[in-house]
């Protein structure tokens, strides 16, 4: 399987607009309804989901940001919360004239599209949810608070792998993958991967979960970390269906299963 060709050979096109002196990078290319974004996760960026966005350009217009703090956005002291984020997703869209777009998110990007979806009426059109980071389950929430202790220790990017390779992969998963996304996350400045961290543990999902009233696909990967119950009793017309034979860093590991269920939750959209 071909590794992503943003981190192994240049990234994806980038232009960047700045809110509040916060340049925040992006990748938009395509034309056609509805529009797509793509968010990704913790220690990513936009071009974890370059395979999946090539498969949608030719019929879409698509966005793809870097957070900030990642990739090509800049990296201020403050701003990681998920609601400050998602903040940042809806000032773009309203400077690019997207709305009633389809939002989908990985991981953090699955908090943050929550989140940005329930803060602006009118913004999505549908939710995408691969491997969300929101409904922790409680047992988990203590090894959660040990990482956010360690990553504002000197042993940051230590703690920050040791995480990743443990939970986030499996045995079978790509092995040029997982050693791709270990390096970025080396790069990643310390502060924005505990701020980050510690405003996805901060973050209530019930509230933004229980305000959508459009539709909502969660993909789950094959160790699901979310509770979905928990999800689908605020958000009734949740659908849950999964990548069962790969790890959580899906849009990497199987971007075609990953595009095939996109394409057919927005044929279940209508016009």
């Amino acid at each position: 399987m071909p590794i992503r060709a943003g981190l192994e050979a240049g990234r994806s096109p980038q232009r960047t607009l700045a809110r509040d002196q916060v340049r925040l990078a992006f990748h938009e290319s395509g034309r056609g309804a509805p529009p797509l974004v793509f968010l990704h996760g913790w220690g990513g960026d936009r071009t974890h989901f370059e395979q999946v966005l090539a498969h949608f350009e030719d019929l879409h217009r698509v966005l793809a940001p870097d957070l900030r703090g990642f990739g090509g956005s800049d990296q201020p002291p403050a701003g990681y919360g998920v609601e400050e984020l998602a903040d940042d997703l809806v000032w773009l869209c309203e400077q690019r004239g997207i709305e009633r777009a389809v939002l989908v998110g990985h991981s953090l990007g699955g908090a943050v599209a929550l989140a940005a979806a329930s803060r602006r009426p009118g913004l999505a059109r549908g939710l995408v949810l691969c491997e969300p980071a929101i409904f922790f389950p409680t047992a988990a929430l203590e090894r959660i608070d040990a990482l956010i202790a360690d990553l504002a220790s000197p042993r940051c990017h230590d703690a920050a792998c040791a995480y990743a390779s443990r939970f986030t992969f499996l045995r079978q998963d790509d092995a040029s993958v997982r050693d791709a996304v270990l390096a970025e996350l080396r790069t990643c400045s310390p502060h924005v991967l505990h701020a980050v961290f510690a405003g996805l543990r901060a973050f209530d999902a019930e509230p933004c979960a229980s305000q959508l009233r459009v539709p909502v696909l969660m993909i789950d990967g094959a160790r699901p970390f979310v509770e979905s119950d928990r999800f689908r009793r605020c958000c009734p017309q949740l659908r849950v269906t999964a990548t069962p034979e790969v790890g959580h860093y899906q849009p990497l590991l199987a971007p075609q299963a990953i595009s095939q269920q996109i394409g057919e939750f927005l044929a279940g959209l209508g016009d």
